[in-house]
């Protein structure tokens, strides 16, 4: 039976990090082109330390609280919200079914073959579906991973199986009743819950056909307190994902020991370079930016390492999380093989331009140096740069904020009828 009720026509998105609670609230822009927007409402509140720890809210009445302060101080009336569920707590995989089942019959068919695709109990689990397109034979597994799919390019079908790759989505009810309980305890009822990682998509897209100049293979990058994932899109979709253990907590620990300065301090030195804080050069804060990007270019490389293997070896390695130590041998080799492998026609397509998202994204000066050691167009993340605007927002501050506001943006891109851009996404289901 379906987990949620079906969704209003228009509704909050809204993300919770281990550090931070960002809403976005977006609307069809009138008198605007098919899939223009207009940012109705944003808000950031940053989380203490422990409300939320490896993706998992402690308290929900208290974040609850949180959602409920900063929806009145954006002063939305707004009843329904979209939330993104960690993509670290699902689990996804592609499986192949009769292209004839409806939708309550491929359901019924995942209920009853649940040992092959649900790693936990039936009666614990909550799982979503949506329905690719022809299944494609490329004699590779693809369990257990994400796999974005355009049906467009569905043309190597199985010949006479008549077959449909299906998207699973499967995590525990649990997972999924925490963050409902925190919108119940911010007076707000759950029009949906959909993994991160396919909101951010959504919110990337959108980016990536704004760009002046049409490439086919773009990195995204996104920077968080503790983990960087690093996401391969072609033609805007992600066709690869690599997660390291790395981020912006490595810098702050450091400032944090060497000047003993504060959580505030520290995010004013990251984000405004014209911050002032006593004992501390200009000097000083831009030595600490390169080692942090010269740190960055070695766990983008590591997150590719994957990516640029001979396609026949990486097809089971595509679309996997990995950790820092998992290329460990190869942190001596050159960084620039790991963005142009344009002289290996066995490998993966090159890589043309990278963006940066995430809550360390607008580190002051670092798309700068990082496409100076990259040698490849760096830009931050800024899926709002083509919208209207409420009158009541602040275009310099939302620019700073963007970086951040990637998963909220996409779940709230949902709510707009017009935005067929996007694929859509069920409901989840129980």
């Amino acid at each position: 039976m379906r987990l949620l009720s079906t969704a209003a026509p228009s509704y909050v998105g809204i993300s919770i990090s281990n550090t931070a609670l960002c809403v976005v609230a977006l609307c069809n822009h009138k008198g605007g082109q098919i899939n223009s927007y207009q940012l109705t409402h944003y808000g950031l509140s940053e989380l203490s330390p422990g409300q939320v720890v490896d993706n998992q809210i402690i308290d929900t009445e208290q974040m609850g609280q949180t959602i409920a302060q900063l929806i009145q101080q954006l002063h939305l009336t707004a009843t329904q919200a979209a939330i993104a569920i960690p993509q670290a707590l699902t689990l996804t995989k592609t499986v192949q079914m009769s292209a004839w089942l409806l939708d309550v019959e491929i359901e019924a068919q995942i209920c009853i073959d649940a040992d092959q695709h649900i790693p936990y109990p039936i009666a614990e689990a909550s799982f979503d579906f949506e329905v690719l397109g022809p299944a494609i034979a490329d004699g590779s597994d693809n369990s257990d991973t994400y796999d974005s799919y355009d049906n467009s390019e569905a043309t190597d079908v199985i010949s006479g199986t008549e077959l449909v790759d299906v998207l699973l989505v499967v995590t525990l009810t649990r997972d999924v009743e925490q963050l409902t309980d925190a919108l119940t305890f911010g007076s707000l009822n759950t029009a949906l819950v959909e993994v991160d990682t396919h909101a951010i998509e959504r919110a990337f897209q959108f980016i990536y056909w704004q760009l002046p100049t049409q490439v086919p293979v773009v990195a995204l990058v996104d920077i968080g307190q503790s983990r960087t994932t690093v996401y391969v899109a072609n033609q805007g979709v992600f066709v690869y994902q690599c997660e390291q253990l790395f981020g912006g907590a490595q810098l702050d620990e450091r400032l944090q020991s060497e000047y003993q300065l504060d959580d505030e301090q520290i995010n004013r030195i990251k984000s405004d370079e014209s911050a002032q804080i006593a004992g501390i050069t200009d000097a000083d804060i831009y030595q600490y930016v390169t080692d942090f990007t010269q740190a960055l270019v070695s766990t983008i490389k590591q997150a590719l390492h994957a990516y640029f293997q001979p396609q026949h070896l990486a097809s089971s390695q595509n679309n996997t999380t990995k950790t820092n130590s998992a290329a460990e041998n190869d942190s001596n080799q050159d960084t620039d093989s790991y963005v142009d492998n344009s002289a290996n026609t066995d490998s993966a397509p090159q890589i043309e331009q990278v963006i940066l998202c995430g809550g360390s994204a607008a580190l002051q000066q670092l798309d700068a140096l990082l496409q100076q050691q990259l040698g490849l167009p760096v830009t931050i993340a800024n899926p709002f740069a083509a919208m209207a605007l409420s009158p009541t927002i602040n275009a310099e501050q939302l620019s700073k904020d963007a970086p951040r506001l990637m998963s909220a943006c996409g779940l709230s891109m949902r709510s707009c009828q017009q935005a067929k851009h996007t694929r859509k996404r069920r409901l989840w289901r129980r």
